[in-house]
């Protein structure tokens, strides 16, 4: 007979609430109206593997045709797949068809109020760029772009114009056939050219450039798959004929396209969380088979991963966490390389939380609409070693904090629904030697993050929103420490540790008041009060389940300031881009999270009351 099925263990089931939370981070699809359902014709015998290879320069770096086709597509329509066309071919046919394509719907403006508010129609949502460059309403609100101030915030209006203006800018160096700049520069720090911008005094090398470029035109028009085979292959051989001063060797631009093409760190996740389904599994049946194939499953993923940054390290010249993509996948390889170690040391739960952390970090830079491209950094930020020192430390804290949390839930969901272990402290001292951990790492990133500004801008402190928001992340995980001085924490404690985690919160709120509030939009009543009472929680509430949600709490405090730093204030020397709802939606499923987990413990809390009493009513 068999045996029943058991529930799942809490660590699993509180990954799947967690994927549940987190699934309206991503950005839905863009819904095409019948007017767009039909993709636009494009040419459908041609095959542009030798170009897809071709170095050309864009964006201040040199790169693969691909990538810079994948990234100008992404930049007009908002999407990495338009249609489920090959960016390379879709790139050529707005270049050497440009007249028809300024008639197509290629830029979607779904927000329906700032359609309303710069006079576009509002019953469409995609528009043309011979519309977008002709309407009056957009032109206002662009010569109002054009008399801010440089640097000065914007309000969030101006700045969805200037996404608009700076895909119509790419656009418009599409069809002036300037977007693919192949030829490369004398000057090793010099631009590269384009092949309508060749000289025109004739050289026997540029007339076969010119001579090659204009037969792929023809054969790209005339859909004539062999003829553009041969067109291609001429005029590869004709740029290496050119001196060239800046262009990569030939085995980074192949290293690029297999990380186009493979997609590592998709696969990363996949085996991530195959390798926590086998924990689970493994728990169950106990047989070494599936121990070993969880830790194949775990080691796979660590190197699939590591190799992927490593790319991108070689790409880039650099460490790949310099903006909010990489810095989630050097989350997702730091986890993965704390569910080995924790492994190896047999230490399940934190093997599989931290597979878990990492399986979700590595799905969310996957599926969110982070800009996935490998950008130059500002010299004034690459010429020092500090990135590779801060960074790393910061991304260890997040590991740590992200594990911890888990833990922290498995705990809560644990103590109301399920059984205590045999070592009932297990989860629990785990978690506390994360938070301490998570805390520690915290302060070494903050302090090497002012060592970098002192490089970099001739400061140590300067009040900027990342800044401020690193310290009140610090501050809340040293309180949450310091008011629970262990995870067995009871009512007869003295008051002592709260009184210094209330000072840790009062600096806290000085520092952010100070510095934050002149430059961050003003918090709402609401807003204030929610943080009022995460503070006074953070600094008195006592016992084990407290402990637990202080964890979650830590984290969830980490993150909001992370992505209101980096991605939702709209100010700040070092921010990585301007989202302004993402902080909004990051805080809305928090707040869900700790609802459902104040739910859980109040109801864990009920539970052991009645068994208290049930308990004494029978002696």
């Amino acid at each position: 007979m068999r045996p029943p099925l058991r529930p799942p263990p809490p660590l699993l089931a509180v990954a799947a609430a967690l994927v549940a939370l987190l699934s309206p981070l991503a950005a839905p699809a863009r819904a095409r109206t019948e007017a767009d359902a039909t993709p636009p014709t494009v040419p459908r015998s041609i095959e542009p593997e030798i170009l897809r290879g071709l170095a050309v320069e864009h964006d201040g770096r040199w790169m693969p045709l691909d990538t810079a086709a994948r990234d100008l597509v992404r930049t007009v329509t908002g999407e990495a797949d338009f249609f489920d066309l090959d960016p390379v071919v879709l790139l050529l046919s707005w270049t050497f068809d440009a007249e028809r394509w300024r008639r197509v719907e290629l830029f979607p403006i779904p927000d329906a109020d700032l359609r309303s508010r710069v006079q576009l129609p509002t019953w469409k949502e995609s528009f043309s760029y011979d519309e977008l460059v002709a309407h009056r309403g957009l032109h206002a609100r662009v010569d109002e772009l054009a008399l801010a101030a440089p640097g000065a915030p914007l309000d969030p209006l101006l700045r969805e114009v200037k996404a608009i203006e700076r895909r119509l800018v790419a656009f418009q160096g599409v069809l002036l056939g300037l977007a693919i700049r192949p030829i490369p520069p004398h000057d090793p720090l010099g631009r590269g050219g384009s092949i309508p911008e060749l000289p025109v005094a004739p050289s026997p090398a540029i007339e076969a450039a010119r001579t090659a470029w204009s037969s792929l035109r023809q054969a790209f028009l005339a859909d004539d798959g062999p003829a553009f085979a041969r067109a291609s292959a001429r005029l590869a051989d004709a740029l290496s004929g050119l001196p060239s001063a800046a262009k990569p060797p030939r085995p980074a631009l192949q290293a690029e396209l297999r990380l186009n093409r493979r997609r590592p760190f998709r696969l990363g996740w996949v085996l991530l969380g195959l390798g926590a389904l086998l924990s689970a599994a493994a728990a169950r049946s106990g047989r070494r088979t599936v121990h070993v194939a969880r830790l194949a499953a775990w080691l796979a993923a660590a190197a699939v991963v590591a190799h992927g940054l490593w790319t991108r390290g070689e790409v880039g010249g650099r460490l790949p966490g310099a903006n909010a993509h990489e810095v989630l996948l050097l989350l997702g390889g730091a986890l993965a390389a704390i569910a080995l170690a924790a492994a190896a040391l047999r230490r399940g739960g934190v093997a599989t939380s931290a597979a878990v952390a990492g399986a979700l970090a590595l799905l969310l830079a996957d599926v969110l609409p982070l800009d996935p491209f490998v950008r130059p950094l500002p010299p004034v930020l690459a010429d020092t070693v500090w990135l590779s020192i801060h960074v790393p430390l910061v991304v260890l804290a997040f590991a740590a904090l992200a594990t911890a949390a888990l833990l922290a839930h498995a705990s809560i969901v644990r103590s109301a629904f399920a059984r205590p272990p045999a070592r009932p402290d297990a989860i629990e001292a785990a978690h506390e030697t994360l938070l301490r951990a998570g805390t520690l790492l915290l302060f070494l990133g903050l302090a090497t993050g002012c060592a970098w500004a002192a490089a970099a801008w001739g400061r140590p402190w300067g009040f900027d929103p990342k800044e401020v928001a690193t310290l009140v992340a610090l501050l809340s995980a040293a309180c949450a420490l310091l008011s629970s001085s262990s995870s067995r924490a009871n009512e007869d404690e003295p008051r002592r540790p709260a009184l210094v985690a209330g000072a840790i919160l009062a600096a806290a709120a000085v520092a952010a008041a100070a510095g934050a509030l002149a430059s961050l939009p003003p918090v709402s009543g609401a807003g204030a009060l929610v943080l009022a009472l995460g503070a006074a929680y953070l600094a008195v509430a006592r016992g084990r389940l407290a402990f637990a949600m202080k964890g979650v709490l830590v984290f969830w405090v980490a993150v909001l300031a992370a992505v209101g730093a980096n991605q939702s204030a709209g100010a700040g020397l070092h921010t990585f881009g301007f989202d302004g709802e993402g902080a909004g939606r990051v805080a809305a499923i928090a707040a869900v999270d700790v609802a459902i987990l104040s739910a859980v413990a109040f109801a864990s809390r009920a539970r052991r009351r009645r068994a208290g009493a049930s308990a004494a009513s029978g002696a």
